[in-house]
């Protein structure tokens, strides 16, 4: 299962490097965060859903910034 996870994720980091070299990096943002709340919406029970977006929200310090110290993409690493 973590094999197949980390599979996931390479491939998912990819796509959003794809997609971020023609569009905002915002926009591009936003249309992940769209989808991924609408696949816990759509999975979860109301509760689960409403606790998950409670930790998201608990945890929001904890993501780490990628790139250089201008936020730009371009040397973001592809995996």
């Amino acid at each position: 299962m973590a094999d197949d996870l980390s599979l996931l994720y390479d491939r998912y980091w990819n796509v959003t490097l794809d997609a971020v070299d023609t569009n905002e990096v915002l926009a591009v943002a936003a249309v992940m965060l769209s989808q991924a709340l609408t696949l816990y919406r759509t999975a979860l029970s109301e509760n689960d859903y409403d606790r998950i977006i409670d930790s998201i929200s608990e945890l929001k310090d904890r993501v780490k910034i990628l790139g250089n110290a201008s936020r730009t993409t371009r040397d973001l690493p592809r995996l």
